[in-house]
């Protein structure tokens, strides 16, 4: 959690986690989105940056660890308004200062 809290915009978490075995080698989309989801003391701030780096074109690995990321969340039996802050309490959305 602190490499990724310390360098998220970068690869170099990753092959942190992956070299302590927290990440698979090599990582895939599917293994940091359900990092991401589940491991406790990240910066939420800092994971919206990560999963909404884009485009898609540019940041295809990115892209596909935001679609996985989504598919975690179980919105069943919920209203609109309970999923959306369900699903944006894993992260915080990315604005413009």
């Amino acid at each position: 959690a602190v490499e990724f809290n310390e360098r998220s915009r970068d690869r170099e978490w990753i092959e942190e986690a992956e070299r302590v075995g927290v990440l698979p080698t090599p990582a895939t989309p599917k293994s940091v989105a359900s990092f991401l989801y589940s491991t406790p003391k990240l910066d939420k701030a800092k994971i919206g940056l990560y999963i909404s780096k884009g485009p898609k074109e540019k940041y295809p690995f990115h892209a596909e660890v935001l679609e996985s990321f989504a598919s975690l969340f179980d919105f069943t039996g919920m209203s609109f308004s309970e999923a959306l802050r369900t699903f944006l309490g894993g992260f915080r959305l990315p604005g413009e200062a």
